[in-house]
């Protein structure tokens, strides 16, 4: 690995602890996705001759997906996509669950339940782990059912916080 590429992987590094450290704290899992759209800017004027421009800017976060059953809920063995998170990402996390942030990230259930809540906007739901690295996740409010693969990618054991690698459509 070159120095730039190092310096710039430690630099991410100290980016997401500082991130993880600004939480102030707040050791609950992260709650449901909220819609939210910026208010457009205002015109703005170049400097010098010329006429004023209007610069606009609308974002708008991902709608909350329905939680009942409909002809949007993915075909039974529809893979999920899991967390993507890097190695540094995980050392991170791990670092900062070492100090008492997010203590939820050491029960596997909890990493489960706050993953189905915030990726697929499930208010409520019934965690049963089939192995200690596997758990089936059924949604209260219609019965749909995924099932999670977890691992602890920083520290394996007590201690040991866990993310998401993968899931599954079950029904």
């Amino acid at each position: 690995m070159t120095t730039v590429a190092r310096t710039a992987a430690a630099v991410a590094a100290a980016a997401l602890v500082g991130a993880l450290t600004a939480c102030g704290g707040n050791d609950n899992p992260p709650p449901a996705p909220q819609t939210s759209s910026a208010q457009p800017a205002g015109p703005t004027s170049a400097s010098g001759p010329g006429p004023a421009t209007t610069t606009r800017k609308t974002t708008t976060a991902p709608q909350t997906p329905q939680t009942t059953k409909t002809a949007q809920t993915p075909a039974p063995g529809t893979t999920i996509a899991g967390e993507g998170m890097s190695a540094a990402d995980a050392a991170a996390l791990q670092q900062s669950v070492d100090q008492g942030h997010q203590p939820w990230r050491l029960d596997v259930a909890a990493v489960a339940e706050a993953f189905v809540r915030s990726r697929l906007g499930w208010s409520g739901a019934d965690v049963a782990l089939a192995d200690p690295h596997t758990a089936e996740v059924t949604n209260t409010a219609d019965g749909r059912i995924v099932s999670l693969q977890l691992r602890q990618p920083a520290r394996a054991g007590d201690g040991g916080i866990w993310v998401v690698d993968s899931g599954v459509w079950i029904s």
